[in-house]
């Protein structure tokens, strides 16, 4: 994994984790509300709706390290030490949790302090700054957390008897600054004092009837000798750090890519990472099914990641952002390439122990094509289906514009993308098949969009966006075919400047599935599935490997099979391989990835030497391939 030095969530003492008619035989009847048959929601979809509908419910102060849902990731150190001359007790956020892959240990001395905790801050990053400041009150960075109802947290003693007093709010109360806390200290009542068990234990705070509009404190605790007489020192734990809503909350989400693996596995490193091509199937299955206000949701965290580049301008969409509400909280900014000092998308990361800096991924920063035609795919399908929102179009046209304008290439269909940090981005030079599959059915969407909108200027762009969608066609359908083995190639490879079409002799599964998906006529549709079938299933009419390998089941491009064989009028295999996703599905309606643990798909990550694999753990895009499949959606109908 190619990983910079770029923002570190700490601050000087402590750790921070960085939503007719029925013929018969007696003749027509009308259905009525009292006796329509209401169709069946696939259980993927109502998982996957759930996802969005469950994420308005809370805000976190804490679920798991380095969580991209965690609001309050700054700490701020407070005791009776006023001139710091003692170095304080550091918190290991990456203990054994009540929940979840981890939770917070705590502990003080009372040899060395009297008293003294933790308050857990939103703090602010001025544009240009790498390292975010604590704020006391002097800046305007609080958040607002009305129609919160409730403060939720797990805690527990490691012997049992610690007495800690937990509270929020109250920051810079009374001390005439310009922007203290617009709640008071809020606890228990009672002094707040709480005597922990060694048993997790679930506490409340009520803040129901609090002014919530400004909160830079949003969780605190102090423990102090005098209440814990006789001990030299205490030690706890505390997890699921949250605010409730009575009221769900609306707003931008991206959704986690992965369910989270455990501390201990590397590849925890993408807990947090929300893929764009996730995002983006996730919001046109919800959007099909009817579960407008949930793909609203994942469309408005599209437009607000293409709008709110922490840099660009362009309109380019990162392959993947941090999990959650994607706006940088209040008073977080940076400079983008305009010199403006900017609220922006945030990107994905890892806490990196070994240097105590928060790192980024060279490829989740950077722009494939796909991601961008998949981008404009949902957003196309959401203003389609979910109120025709002018700000979907508009961004979505956005989109297609920085590839129309930036990755055509002279010799034939659409470059790859750009890669590499801010500041040196560059246009890659090889061409994928997939993008340009995308391609076609994203300009071919949005041409038909645009012409039909009352906007004359972007009506205007019709023509263009035809032209580019046959342009990546031809493309396609022209110069990525094998007749002879009767499968797509990868696409074109940079193994070879002086040949900008020398072709990368690799079979993806994905290419040669969602090719008839957009073109489901094309003459070779019935050898194409044969060749699949051989060279693809792991388990025939069941089961499909990513390569030509088969070591295991690639679940995603499993659904993406099925599509393809209903796409081309074969019903009978498409069941037959829709049967089999459901036998191997959870009761709740996901699927994992991949059958096997780092299964290999024979190609590396862009952007780096990395090996693509994928891992044995639920997936959005295997979810909503399920979903689509059962269904019977074809994403990429134009």
């Amino acid at each position: 994994m190619k990983i910079r030095n770029l923002v570190c969530h700490t601050v000087a003492v402590a750790l921070a984790s960085c939503g007719l008619v029925v013929a018969t035989a007696q003749g027509p009847i009308a259905v009525t509300e009292a006796n329509a048959a209401k169709p069946k929601t696939p259980a993927a979809v109502t998982w996957l709706a759930n996802q969005v509908t469950d994420a308005g419910k809370k805000i976190y102060v804490y679920r798991d390290f380095a969580d991209g849902v965690n609001a309050f990731t700054q700490r701020m150190w407070i005791s009776n030490d006023v001139y710091h001359k003692t170095t304080p007790p550091a918190m290991n956020e990456k203990a054994k949790a009540y929940k979840g892959t981890s939770a917070i240990k705590a502990s003080i001395d009372f040899t060395k302090f009297s008293w003294g905790g933790y308050g857990f801050q939103v703090g602010v990053l001025p544009a240009g700054a790498t390292t975010p400041k604590l704020n006391f009150g002097q800046y305007n960075a609080g958040l607002n957390l009305t129609g919160a109802a409730t403060l939720h947290f797990w805690a527990r003693g490691d012997k049992g008897g610690e007495v800690v007093r937990f509270y929020m709010g109250g920051l810079g109360k009374g001390q005439g600054l310009t922007y203290p806390d617009s709640a008071p200290e809020i606890d228990k009542g009672s002094g707040g004092q709480i005597k922990l068990t060694k048993k997790w234990k679930h506490f409340t705070i009520n803040v129901k009837k609090a002014n919530l509009t400004r909160i830079a404190n949003g969780f605190a605790w102090i423990a102090s000798s005098a209440k814990n007489r006789g001990k030299k020192k205490i030690s706890f734990s505390v997890d699921e750090i949250y605010y409730s809503f009575s009221k769900p909350t609306t707003g931008p989400l991206f959704l986690p890519s992965y369910a989270a693996a455990p501390l201990s596995d590397a590849r925890s490193a993408i807990n947090g990472f929300s893929y764009t091509y996730d995002q983006a199937l996730s919001a046109i299955l919800l959007a099909k099914k009817g579960k407008h206000a949930q793909a609203r949701r994942l469309a408005d965290g599209l437009v607000y990641a293409i709008n709110n580049d922490r840099y660009f301008t362009d309109g380019r969409v990162r392959n993947a952002y941090s999990s959650g509400d994607p706006r940088s909280m209040p008073g977080w900014y940076a400079t983008n390439s305009e010199g403006k000092s900017v609220r922006f998308a945030r990107l994905p990361g890892f806490y990196d122990t070994a240097t105590g800096r928060w790192k980024e991924d060279a490829y989740a920063v950077s722009t494939s094509t796909g991601n961008q035609a998949w981008a404009i795919l949902a957003l196309t399908e959401v203003y389609e289906r979910a109120g025709r929102n002018p700000a979907y179009l508009q961004a979505a046209v956005k989109a297609a514009d920085f590839v129309l304008n930036k990755l055509r290439s002279p010799n034939g269909g659409f470059l790859g993308g750009y890669e590499g940090w801010e500041g040196a981005s560059a246009a890659v030079s090889y061409k994928s098949t997939e993008h340009n599959i995308d391609l076609i059915s994203a300009f071919a969407r949005l041409s038909r969009l645009v012409k039909a909108s009352r906007n004359t200027g972007l009506a205007a762009k019709a023509n263009g966006y035809a032209a580019a969608s046959t342009w990546a066609r031809n493309f396609v359908f022209g110069k990525m075919y094998d007749s002879k083995r009767q499968l797509f190639y990868t696409g074109t490879s940079n193994d070879n400047p002086a040949s900008p079409n020398h072709i990368n002799k690799s079979y993806p599964l994905d290419v040669n599935a969602w090719a008839l998906l957009v073109n489901p006529k094309f003459a070779d549709a019935k050898k194409i599935m044969a060749a699949v079938e051989r060279n693809f299933a792991k388990r025939k009419y069941g089961g499909y490997d990513f390569s030509t390998r088969r070591k295991g089941i690639w679940w995603e491009g499993t659904g993406e099979v099925a599509m393809a064989y209903k796409a081309i009028g074969d019903k009978a295999h498409y069941k037959k391989v829709l049967k089999y996703m459901n036998s191997k599905r959870t009761k709740a309606g996901t699927l994992p990835a991949a059958s096997i643990d780092g299964l290999n798909t024979g190609l590396t990550v862009s952007g780096t030497n990395l090996p693509w694999v994928y891992p044995k753990r639920v997936h959005l895009g295997a979810v909503g391939w399920l979903g689509l499949a059962q269904e019977g959606f074809n994403p990429l109908t134009l």
